[in-house]
């Protein structure tokens, strides 16, 4: 049984040290070898036995892979059920807008984006523009904003919003 228990733990530790295992995961597969010792003895004392026998260590190994794949069911879960923050929420609007009109000011884009103050839309628009994610073109004192490779070769015209960009 001892060997078992070794050969469990070397496994455990030999996926965290591959990197086959998110770095998040290291405390727990640290303690997965521990948590199946503590139900093999469990196990043991409920046979009144004095020793682990090799079938309370197989059950108790079981219980703990079965904790293990629950782990990463959980982080995965977790992972796709992130909620988008309020910043990405305006940057998903903005591309929306720009791709449903063409080019836009930050003010045209401000009339057809309800729930955002300008200082939030100026900064998204020099965030996305600073990441390639749109291009800015100067037109006069004013600044239009375009998706990449959506540039236009006329002068952009005035476009009347009467309803919220949908999301």
């Amino acid at each position: 049984m001892r060997d078992a228990y070794y050969a469990y733990n070397d496994a455990l530790l030999e996926m965290v040290i591959d990197g086959k295992v998110s770095q998040d995961l290291d405390a727990s597969y640290g303690r997965f070898h521990a948590k199946a010792l503590r139900i093999a003895m469990l196990l043991a004392s409920l046979a009144e036995s004095r020793t682990i026998a090799l079938t309370h260590w197989a059950y108790a190994q079981q219980v703990t892979e079965t904790w293990r794949l629950m782990l990463h069911q959980l982080v995965q879960s977790a992972a796709s059920a992130m909620p988008l923050t309020r910043e990405e929420v305006l940057e998903e609007k903005i591309e929306a807008a720009l791709n449903r009109h063409g080019a836009l000011t930050a003010r045209q884009l401000s009339r057809c984006i309800k729930g955002y103050a300008m200082r939030e839309i100026d900064s998204t628009l020099a965030a996305l523009t600073r990441a390639e994610r749109l291009t800015a073109m100067p037109h006069g004192k004013t600044r239009h904003y375009a998706l990449p490779g959506d540039t236009p070769t006329a002068e952009p015209q005035e476009v009347t919003y009467t309803e919220e960009v949908p999301f």
